[in-house]
């Protein structure tokens, strides 16, 4: 029975991360035709700025609620989700009274991106752990309604930010109605527990600081960009390599949320190197094809305006490998309780990245930021797997590369 719970996860979770990668890589292309270079620079500006806020006020609650979960306490859903629905509404608060004060739409879109997001992230992390199939059919819907809408600002509203941004929020509406939808069973006002919310708050913001090294590690380097006066144009073709590789790191992604599932109740080692083997092996095969491909297919992707991102695409994408081991080993040292341990190789990792950024960026332009992005990561990812090596005395072989037995179960999944 188990065996099968865990096929089903896994597929599961593969066909979310694949639809993902197609009408994300859809929605992508719409979005760098409909702006153009220039613009899709200043909207990955803006776009990095928005998810780092959301990282800063999602306050690191949803990704304890695992380990709570792991305690089988009757009041913990209801009370994330009633912590949740209160951040949400205090984040639309202020987003309204600012943009009113300010007198700028722009800030409203942007404060609506930011307050949508950080309860469409809550509300997903929710469902990962209690019902993963939800939590496939929120993204699944989620992902193609952005490609559509994005598909009718590059026709009929191109060179435009706000409807791009309009597109983003709707998206995450659409999540988080289908979320709460699927939970709402679960969530009693009368089983919320008010006097855990502080000792939540106290430990999600460690979280917090972590999630938003992770970010910084992700983000910085396109902040950083402007900040050392790179123009928005080649802010642009650095973001079209981040894009792609964003999809790429999506491999991971599907082993990991199989992870969170399987490790909320205990852990399971046996699960967490047969993912991590799996990821690696992929992540090799993808790094090879974009190494001789990319230039091809960002031009055939994105056309003849983003021909020269090719370079930094292929330099951004020495650093899937290790990115597997942030992912993946992360995952698993954030449902053990290993909050500090992971906050501090976060930590250096994110001191690497901008210590280097402004060493390398006024060098080697975005080349540059694509170095720093390869360093940072592979520090961290290193240091996560020597420590899951070390702590589980297992051999390299048993972590880097796929198995015969690998190859039989996979077959076995596909069958089934």
């Amino acid at each position: 029975m188990e065996q099968k719970k865990f096929n089903n996860i896994y597929m599961l979770s593969l066909l979310k991360k694949s639809n993902t990668i197609l009408f994300g890589l859809i929605a992508t292309i719409f979005l760098n035709r409909a702006l153009g270079s220039t613009l899709r620079g200043e909207y990955a500006y803006i776009y990095n700025i928005i998810s780092t806020l959301v990282v800063i006020l999602h306050l690191g609650i949803s990704s304890i609620f695992p380990n709570y979960y792991r305690k089988k306490r009757e009041w913990t859903t209801s009370t994330f989700v009633a912590m949740f629905i209160m951040q949400f509404i205090f984040y639309m608060l202020t987003g309204v009274i600012t943009s009113i004060v300010l007198k700028s739409n722009d800030v409203l879109i942007w404060s609506m991106a930011v307050a949508f997001g950080v309860l469409s992230n809550q509300m997903q992390n929710i469902c990962i752990v209690t019902n993963y199939k939800a939590s496939v059919i929120a993204n699944i819907a989620g992902v193609i309604l952005n490609a559509i809408l994005l598909f009718i600002v590059f026709v009929f509203y191109p060179k435009n930010l706000d409807y791009a941004f309009m597109s983003l929020i709707i998206k995450e509406f659409i999540i988080i109605i289908i979320s709460i939808l699927a939970i709402r069973k679960d969530v009693s006002l009368k089983q919320v527990n008010f006097s855990e919310c502080f000792g939540i708050i106290r430990t999600g913001i460690v979280i917090m600081l972590t999630n938003l090294l992770i970010i910084l590690n992700y983000r910085v380097d396109v902040i950083m960009l402007k900040y050392l006066h790179i123009d928005y144009y080649d802010i642009g073709l650095y973001s079209v390599g981040i894009s792609l590789a964003e999809y790429a790191w999506i491999i991971p992604d599907i082993f990991k949320e199989v992870i969170i599932n399987k490790t909320a109740s205990k852990d399971n080692l046996e699960s967490v190197s047969f993912c991590i083997r799996m990821s690696s092996t992929a992540s090799i095969i993808v790094y090879i094809v974009i190494l001789f491909f990319s230039k091809g297919l960002i031009v055939l992707l994105f056309g003849l305006e983003y021909e020269q991102a090719y370079s930094v695409t292929n330099i951004i994408f020495l650093g899937i490998y290790s990115m597997i081991y942030c992912k993946l080993l992360g995952a698993l040292f954030l449902a053990q309780g290993k909050w500090f341990f992971y906050f501090f190789v976060l930590l250096g990792s994110a001191i690497i990245n901008i210590a280097v950024n402004i060493f390398l960026i006024p060098i080697m332009g975005i080349n540059g930021a694509a170095v720093t992005s390869v360093v940072s990561y592979t520090f961290a990812g290193g240091w996560f797997l020597i420590s899951y090596k070390k702590n589980y005395s297992l051999s390299y072989w048993d972590l880097l590369f796929i198995q015969k037995n690998d190859i039989n179960k996979l077959l076995a999944y596909i069958k089934n």
